[in-house]
């Protein structure tokens, strides 16, 4: 009996660098989300509402939805949290190897990484400091690693999401489009993508080698 083989993804990054990311259980995503929101909580409403000026009843109050400052504080709030959450999940190691392999790959940017040890006191080890401030140059690549390891993302669905996004798609295209699978899945990732898909396609896939 053949064994198993385990489903990686290969993510080409701006750097040039093809990093391999092993998926992990969407139980260990939940986990990281749930630690964000604990150390970034959500604003407090009761704190942002106010009272209704020229009110022909009075305590008539204005709901915190409709104040600035709390929508100002919740999106505020929320960057923190996804910010937290997307160098959490890196940090924990879902970069696993890059194409050329972790050795070269350490060795290639060691220059880099002995400067910032010394003038900005990066303390990461050997590989993770690698990945954080070598492999990975721009919030694009953050983000699609992040997707790679959810397994959430193919190459498929992301050139689907980006079509998606541009243009409306009836039904039957779109499905067609990432070879069968329901058009709700690449709404999914049209959500999930959009602030990023603007500015073009992704390049993350899965690892045909392994």
């Amino acid at each position: 009996m053949d064994e198993p083989q385990e489903l990686l993804y290969r993510v080409t990054c701006d750097s040039g660098d093809i990093a391999i990311v092993r998926p992990f259980s969407p139980l260990a995503y939940h986990a990281f989300v749930v630690e964000a929101e604990r150390l970034y909580p959500p604003p407090n409403e009761a704190d942002y509402v106010q009272p209704l000026e020229n009110a022909a009843v009075e305590g008539l109050t204005v709901p915190a939805k409709d104040n600035p400052k709390y929508t100002e504080a919740a999106v505020a709030a929320m960057r923190q949290q996804v910010n937290w959450t997307y160098l959490a999940v890196i940090r924990s190691g879902v970069v696993i190897d890059t194409e050329e392999g972790q050795e070269a790959t350490i060795e290639r940017y060691r220059p880099q990484i002995d400067i910032l040890r010394e003038q900005a006191g990066v303390e990461e080890d050997g590989w993770l400091a690698t990945v954080l401030y070598g492999v990975i140059r721009t919030q694009r690549d953050i983000l699609n690693i992040v997707s790679a390891a959810r397994g959430s993302l193919t190459q498929e669905e992301i050139r689907a999401a980006v079509e998606a996004f541009r243009r409306p798609i009836q039904r039957n295209q779109l499905v067609n489009r990432v070879n069968g699978k329901t058009a709700s899945r690449v709404k999914t990732a049209t959500r999930q993508t959009a602030e990023a898909l603007s500015g073009g396609e992704h390049h993350l896939g899965r690892d045909e080698s392994s």
